[in-house]
């Protein structure tokens, strides 16, 4: 559970970062090809997504998704 919390977090520092880089969740949830209000319950840590989810919203801003093994 330990990976799949830092996976959360870095989604949701990403976000914020796109935010303060001018884009709004609108924007985002757009791109990612879902609702705004997934992208806000995911962002507001109200929500876990799945893999396939977070991949949408990290390339909708530009970023990748990498998981990988120690």
């Amino acid at each position: 559970m330990a990976k799949l919390k830092s996976i959360v977090e870095q989604l949701r520092a990403e976000v914020a970062e796109a935010e303060k880089r001018g884009m709004t969740r609108y924007q985002i949830a757009k791109l990612a090809g879902m609702r705004h209000i997934v992208l806000k319950r995911v962002a507001d840590g109200e929500a876990i997504p799945r893999i396939d989810t977070a991949e949408k919203i990290l390339n909708a801003i530009g970023r990748s998704l990498i998981i990988g093994t120690n």
